[in-house]
């Protein structure tokens, strides 16, 4: 069901001008990474679980290649009754201060208000129908958000 509901937020959020990277949702992936010294240092990111093919999975990390990105974490869901289910997701965004030309705050409070506008109506895409999504709160905006990862080294200089 989250997968779904995922999807749906992914293409309600991919065409924003903040970004260009976005995914629905992502599960960890860990690898050996030997790339920096030799030495193998085990890295931690998330990748997109609803792909088609494998080649078309983007690690999701935040570095300045890019305006801004996106993916939604997965924190379960629950059956309600019939046909109604509550699912935790947290939606994740990561804009670059190096690529916004203007004020950050400012950028990052728009990005907001337009996240929020398209999370209004309910939505139908079978086959889930009277989707309606809730924000519950606006998570802390700062690195921590990004803890349960570990990057290769060289995403991280």
């Amino acid at each position: 069901m989250n997968v779904l509901v995922a999807k749906i937020i992914k293409d309600l959020l991919i065409g924003m001008p903040y970004f260009d990277r976005g995914a629905g949702l992502v599960q960890t992936i860990t690898k050996q990474d030997s790339s920096s010294d030799g030495k193998g240092r085990v890295v931690r990111f998330p990748i997109e679980v609803d792909v088609s093919e494998e080649k078309q999975s983007v690690p999701l990390i935040p570095d300045d290649s890019i305006k801004g990105m996106f993916y939604v974490e997965d924190g379960g869901a629950k059956h309600e009754g019939n046909n109604d289910w509550t699912s935790d997701l947290t939606l994740v965004c990561w804009l670059c201060p190096k690529k916004i030309a203007s004020n950050v705050e400012a950028v990052s409070a728009n990005a907001i208000a337009d996240i929020m506008d398209a999370f209004k109506p309910f939505h139908n895409d079978a086959p889930v129908t009277r989707l309606k999504l809730n924000v519950v709160s606006s998570s802390i905006r700062e690195a921590s958000i990004f803890g349960k990862y570990a990057y290769p080294e060289i995403n991280t200089q």
